[in-house]
């Protein structure tokens, strides 16, 4: 099931499933549902990547090469969840 929910203020499509409920189908998208709106506002939204960020890449023969991004990337993860630079 794909849900579009908005996640500190972003629009973001979460894809969720609940197997092995009873009534099948049926079943399985009531407590999909459930799980959807219990979970969304424990989900928070956290800039990975922005645009124009700078990253070290390594090549062959010792060379190193730097890549530029071309676009932001937000992740969207759980509470208590840790994301960080490496």
């Amino acid at each position: 099931m794909a849900a579009d929910l908005m996640i500190d203020g972003i629009s973001v499509r979460v894809y969720a499933a609940v197997l092995g409920q009873p009534n099948a189908l049926a079943g399985a998208f009531k407590a999909t549902s459930a799980l959807l709106q219990g979970l969304t506002p424990a989900l928070h939204a956290h800039s990975v990547v922005r645009r124009d960020d700078v990253m070290p890449a390594i090549a062959p023969m010792g060379r190193g090469r730097t890549i530029v991004a071309s676009q932001s990337v937000t992740w969207v993860l759980p509470d208590g969840t840790a994301s960080r630079a490496r």
